[in-house]
């Protein structure tokens, strides 16, 4: 009995060593992988928190578990999915990314600037530009008569993003010359300096100066601003002509002095004239009413019937009241007609500087 127990048992061992064997014989399942891609690659791959690699990538589903997938792109929302693997069955995942986006408001002062970002053209300042891809533009404003400006902005989608430069003015520079020296420079009326001078910090633009010396004709010069390098202005003043000083006095006294450079005297002769033109008039008139008298006196002499001697003496008295009044009137335009001589002489004659300056080049006006 012990032996045919014993047989029994190596027979049942046998049989167990060849079944384990022919299992351990049998090959494996292979295990399906999961294939994970982005619409916009590549994008970072997580795991349950754990760094996988970018997309596109396979994960081998060696389990039956639940995880967490994360995927993750620069400018791009964050997508994440729960997936439970299955071993058995291969399959792919597509993440659909969705681009961040923010708000550039761009605002210059002062305004009107035009934009380029990135070097596109984008319009004028104020401008609002929303739903922007999240990410670091290239900013530029320029204004004509501003110095530009550039910039680099980053935009997220957590805040609105503004951009406010402030863009300063080109300022220019003009030397002035000319001839004669120490000529004044006028702009505006307003007295600016004299010949040669320096004018900085001036805006772009367009300039009319005024050059004028006693004793010279005053010159007008246009001048345009438009960068910052130095802008050289100059003008030779001719010399005041004596005809033409002659011909301004003979129609109104004291203008060759004003043309020549003497404006003292020209209002001198001026007032001097008006005052003799108005007494001119009044003695005139006082002689008119005197003769007047006399001729009415001479009247009543001629037909009176009695009181003769009385009669003639009022003639008389009355003559020589009207010949005062015509001697004061010749008084009076020999006065004026010296004034007005005077004047013609001096404005003739006598001009500020006419020998202290002489014109180093031909007679011309502003360059």
């Amino acid at each position: 009995m012990t032996l045919i127990r014993d047989i029994a048992c190596a027979a049942l061992l046998a049989l167990a060593i060849g079944a384990a064997g022919a299992v351990s014989a049998m090959p494996r399942r292979p295990v399906a992988p999961l294939r994970v891609t982005a619409n916009h690659g590549p994008a970072k791959v997580y795991l349950d928190s754990l760094d996988l690699g970018l997309t596109p990538l396979e994960i081998p589903q060696a389990d039956t578990m639940t995880h967490r997938l994360r995927i993750e792109a620069p400018g791009f929302r964050a997508w994440t999915e729960p997936v439970k693997f299955d071993p058995r069955a291969a399959r792919t995942i597509d993440a659909a990314l969705q681009r961040r986006e923010g708000i550039l408001v761009i605002a210059t002062d002062p305004a009107g600037a035009a934009l380029t970002i990135n070097g596109i053209a984008a319009g004028r300042a104020p401008l609002t530009l929303e739903r922007q891809p999240v990410g670091t533009y290239e900013l530029a404003a320029e204004l004509p008569g501003h110095h530009p400006v550039t910039a680099s902005i980053v935009v997220d989608g957590e805040r609105i993003c503004h951009w406010t430069p402030v863009l300063g003015r080109k300022l220019g520079r003009i030397a002035f010359g000319g001839w004669p020296p120490q000529a004044e420079i006028s702009w505006r009326r307003r007295v600016i300096g004299t010949v040669p001078m320096v004018w900085d910090s001036l805006k772009h633009g367009r300039y009319a100066f005024e050059f004028s010396r006693p004793g010279f004709e005053p010159a007008m010069v246009q001048a345009t601003v438009t960068s910052d390098s130095l802008l050289t202005v100059a003008a030779d003043l001719r010399p005041t002509s004596a005809w033409k000083a002659l011909g301004r006095s003979l129609l109104i006294p004291g203008s060759g002095q004003h043309y020549r450079g003497s404006p003292r005297k020209g209002l001198l002769f001026k007032g001097l004239w008006f005052v003799t033109a108005a007494t001119i008039a009044a003695v005139f008139n006082d002689r008119e009413t005197r003769y007047a008298r006399y001729r009415e006196s001479v009247d009543r002499y001629r037909s009176a019937s009695d009181s003769f001697d009385q009669r003639y003496q009022d003639v008389l008295h009355a003559y020589d009241v009207a010949r005062n009044a015509n001697r004061r009137t010749n008084n009076v335009l020999a006065v004026a007609a010296t004034i007005y001589t005077v004047n013609l002489a001096d404005a003739v004659l006598f001009a500020p500087n006419r020998d202290q300056f002489q014109p180093r080049r031909g007679p011309q006006h502003g360059r």
